[in-house]
This record gives structure tokens, sequence and C-alpha cells, in this order.
């Protein structure tokens, strides 16, 4: 599975940034039209920052879902090609405007890009760990 998940402003999608998926196709040497990951994921506000673990979680930030205020950092899961209810991850796991965002690995990442809309948001690993305790339980 090739799968490129990134944040968008896109026109028609459901808020100001929203989360997007988009395959390669062998066949085609190129990516599939980019298809908005729906309502269970987006918000009227912003999504930004998607990770796919391994497992195939999924962990965004989003100022929609209910949350602390700002940007909190969630999880969801497919079950059946539908999204589960996104879950918050809860303090102290919050976004900031030059984020830092925790991954399922116990490694801390940190947005490297501006959040200027239109951008995709890149991420490098400065290696700190996280406790486990602050890792969601499958």
């Amino acid at each position: 599975d090739k799968k490129l998940y990134f944040v968008s402003d896109m026109p028609g999608g459901y808020g100001g940034t929203d989360l997007y998926v988009s395959e390669w196709s062998d066949e085609n040497e190129d990516w599939g039209e980019p298809k908005n990951l729906g309502p269970v994921i987006n918000t009227p506000e912003n999504e930004m920052f998607p990770y796919i673990h391994k497992d195939g979680t999924l962990y965004f930030a989003s100022a929609g879902h209910l949350g602390y205020g700002g940007l909190d950092i969630f999880y969801a899961k497919q079950e059946n090609g539908e999204w589960t209810k996104p879950v918050n991850m809860m303090a102290p796991m919050k976004i900031h405007p030059f984020a830092r965002f925790t991954t399922p690995e116990n490694t801390l990442k940190q947005a490297v890009a501006p959040l200027h809309p239109g951008t995709i948001k890149y991420f490098k690993e400065i290696g700190l760990k996280i406790p486990d305790r602050l890792i969601p339980k499958k």
C-alpha cells in the first residue's frame, strides 16, 4: 500500500484545512486524485499534521474536535473502511504554531515548515523519548 496522507486547504473541503489521502498507482506511475478523509475526521476548523502508524492508526491535530482549545492531538482507526470517532490524547499532548508532535514509536517530531495556507506540513525526527503512559492503548 502506497498512500500519502497530507493537509490541504483546497476547495471542496469541510473546513480551513482538511486531511486527504492519495494512492500511488504503479500502473499509471503517478499519485491518484486526493480523497478527503471525510466529516468524521475533518471539521469546519483546521485539521493538520497527519501521521499514519504502521498499524494503520491515524494521528493528527485538530482545532475542531472537542478538546482544550487550539490544536489538540487525536487518533482514529479504520474499521470496515470507515474512520472511527477521533479520540483526544489529552493533556499534555498539544500542538503550537511551530509544533512538536509525538508518534507511537515514542519519538518526538518537530514541524519544519511554517503554517501557511496551501503548504504541506513536514516533520523531522529529533529523537526525544516520551513516557509510555502517553501512548494510547490498543
